[in-house]
């Protein structure tokens, strides 16, 4: 481990690293989208635009880190990583089991690297701004790669592969209530209108991909957004009533004039009754009898990441993989780690909030806590957050700002 003595770190060096530590985050979260696209059989191309991205932020943070600075959301991480490791112990196939936790030991690494520097609200505003790349990429993959598959659903098809509809539809669900988020600050008019527009084309496309579960989780995720924003003044709530309205129609036209029959029946409730939520509540009978079934230390320590084979890859539900690969020690040290975050955002970040909502909302109907870097983001953002000053008094949130200002004022 390397530390330096603090007395030989400026303040305005540690200024400069945390900016240029911003920017390493700002590349790899615009570029998430491409962890879609394939490099023939050698991995995503954002696999190798995050491994230059973490060296770039070695290389900006160990010349000046005073001392190792971890967020106490990493070390709880970082815990959960080791269980896994040790889990490949008893895993049927080491090697799957493996490869699962290096994963989120390259997630706790990177993790460890954001948290080792002071984030105010300027850099922690250079990070968010990805979210408009990060929308602006996931556009150009439809209009490029996009092509309807099995039922018609719109998805990513390339030489190789062809995307996952379902953790498609996931993968938009960051920009898009982030972006809807910003349409409330203090940003410029033109910049405020560009993220409320790139929000309703992210929920069309959301909708031509078919995943009935991103769709649950994109109105949630939405419904947050506008219900924290609603109550603030009369104008607000008018603000927020519109926005929603004006959301709510877009998916109302795109549903009736541009889905295919087969895609908006399968959006029905009725659809997904009569399928069992496409056989998931099969699946999730199959996770419980394993689980009812199982050793006293199984039950406990559970199989291992990913140690349970079904006749489909994942369980469709985050909560029930971990009570199985992990055991209930495991799914409780999963909880604690998500109140955790969700307190960190509830105090610091409620943009990510919404965010962190809406993905817990999709982890009831997939199994994502291994290979989907969206909810990779929330941990690593989660980190950012945890170092940073509280959003009210950085000014990431301008009307509540000048509301306990006034306040101030008034009790003068």
């Amino acid at each position: 481990m390397i530390q330096l003595k603090k007395e030989n770190v400026t303040p305005q060096a540690l200024e400069k690293a945390t900016t240029r530590l911003s920017w390493c985050l700002f590349a790899y979260f615009a570029t998430i989208p491409l962890s879609l696209v394939p490099i023939a059989q050698f991995g995503s191309v954002q696999k190798y635009i995050g491994i230059v991205v973490a060296l770039a932020g070695a290389l900006v943070v160990l010349p000046v880190l005073p001392k190792i600075r971890i967020a106490p959301i990493t070390w709880v991480w970082f815990g959960f990583t080791v269980f896994l490791f040790a889990g490949c112990l008893w895993h049927e196939t080491p090697s799957k089991g493996f490869s699962v936790a290096f994963a989120m030991a390259l997630v706790l690494a990177v993790s460890a690297l954001c948290a080792a520097l002071p984030y105010d609200a300027k850099r922690m505003r250079i990070i968010e701004n990805a979210a408009f790349v990060f929308a602006g990429i996931m556009i150009l993959l439809f209009v490029i790669f996009g092509e309807q598959v099995g039922e018609q659903r719109m998805s990513l098809v390339f030489a190789d592969a062809t995307a996952n509809s379902n953790q498609l539809s996931c993968c938009m669900l960051f920009p898009a209530v982030m972006l809807l988020w910003f349409t409330y600050s203090d940003r410029p008019v033109w910049l405020r209108v560009l993220g409320f527009a790139l929000t309703a084309v992210l929920c069309a496309l959301v909708l031509l991909t078919g995943s009935r579960a991103g769709l649950l989780s994109l109105a949630i995720g939405i419904f947050f957004v506008l219900l924290f924003h609603a109550f603030g003044s009369k104008k607000s709530f008018l603000i927020s009533f519109a926005m929603g309205a004006v959301l709510l129609a877009v998916i109302i036209v795109v549903y009736l004039f541009f889905l295919p029959d087969s895609v908006s029946n399968r959006l029905t409730i009725q659809s997904a009754v009569a399928s069992g939520g496409s056989n998931r509540v099969e699946i999730w009978e199959s996770a419980l009898d394993a689980f009812a079934q199982a050793s006293p230390v199984r039950k406990i320590f559970g199989w291992g990441a990913n140690g349970v084979n079904f006749s489909k890859m994942a369980m469709h539900n985050q909560f029930l993989q971990l009570l199985v690969d992990t055991g209930i020690f495991g799914l409780l040290v999963y909880v604690a780690m998500l109140v955790m975050v969700a307190v960190t955002f509830a105090k610091k970040n409620r943009a990510m909030l919404c965010v962190f909502l809406a993905l817990q909302a999709y982890s009831l109907f997939g199994s994502c806590y291994a290979n989907n870097k969206t909810f990779w983001l929330v941990w690593l953002f989660a980190a950012v957050a945890a170092v940073s000053p509280p959003a009210v008094e950085n000014g990431m949130f301008p009307k509540l700002k000048r509301k306990k200002t006034a306040d101030t004022t008034e009790a003068q």
